[in-house]
Order: structure tokens, then sequence, then C-alpha cells
């Protein structure tokens, strides 16, 4: 599997940014967050917005 679908398959499933960096094979985080960085903000959005969804609940 070619290293961004691996990469972005595993950001959307939660994994830990230094997992990923490890399967890719850099040798800084700051590599792995330059490359991929806009991806994990998308989905700490997602998180949040779950959050939101929880907290706002009208009953």
């Amino acid at each position: 599997m070619p290293y961004h679908t691996s990469a972005t398959l595993l950001i959307y499933e939660g994994e830990h940014p230094k997992v990923i960096q490890a399967r890719l094979g850099h040798s800084s985080i700051t590599t792995t967050m330059n490359t991929y960085g806009h991806l994990l903000e998308e989905t700490d959005q997602r998180a949040s917005a779950h959050f939101d969804k929880l907290f706002n609940k009208k009953d």
C-alpha cells in the first residue's frame, strides 16, 4: 500500500502520530507532522464535533 494512503487511513482511524512516523520510516516526527498535519487537524475537528453533540443534546 502506498505510504500516503497508509498514513491517511491510520490517521482517520485515530492512530497516534508516533506510530505513523515509525511505520513510514520518518527519522523525525516533524517530517510526519509537516506532511500529514493537515489531516490530523481534520480528525481533531471531527472529534470536537462529537463532543459538541454529546454535551449539547436536548432531553
